[in-house]
């Protein structure tokens, strides 16, 4: 094989990852179109940040998916949105991975250790984010939370995903569309 069908194969490759991973980008952006919100998981998070941060020493009460947080200097609120949930970077990790020929059940096995491990990792960006503005103060959460901690969960996704590829060992002249 010569190197222009190589090449040619390589980049038919990437033409129908790129295709796939678009089309698995149709339901994520239907989510965000509907604005839904998954209430139960919220308050699930919000009550289980609520212990992280009592364990901690810090008076936290939780009601539904609302944080209040109290110090000696301030009282504030915290509401675990949707978006607090790391869903978007689970989906997102997700259609990656279905993106890539590879065979289907072998994607599953990975993303049921990879998705709970992004959960995982969302929880500890949140407990951490807020026991940094406890500690230092409130005027700090946009900077940690807005520039350092969803740049980091994005790295998360994108490494988590990088080292799934190395480790199978991802032939890319083997190409098929992912709803063929």
């Amino acid at each position: 094989m010569n190197k222009k069908e190589i090449f040619k194969r390589k980049l038919f490759a990437v033409i129908c990852f790129l295709i796939n991973f678009n089309l698995l980008a149709v339901p994520f952006y239907s989510l965000l179109f509907l604005d839904f919100s998954l209430p139960q998981v919220q308050t699930f998070l919000a009550t289980a940040i609520a212990k992280a941060l009592q364990m901690f020493g810090y008076q936290v009460a939780s009601k539904d998916y609302a944080l209040t947080l109290f110090t000696i200097n301030e009282i504030a609120r915290v509401n675990i949105t949707v978006d607090c949930l790391g869903w978007k970077s689970m989906y997102v990790l997700s259609a990656l991975v279905l993106a890539v020929t590879y065979p289907l059940r072998k994607k599953i096995k990975f993303l049921l250790v990879a998705l709970p491990a992004i959960f995982l990792i969302n929880y500890l960006r949140i407990v951490s984010t807020l026991l940094f503005v406890l500690a230092y103060g409130f005027r700090y959460l946009d900077f940690v939370h807005g520039i350092l901690w969803q740049e980091g969960l994005v790295a998360v996704v994108v490494l988590a995903w990088y080292l799934w590829l190395r480790q199978i060992k991802y032939n890319i002249t083997q190409t098929k569309l992912f709803f063929r």
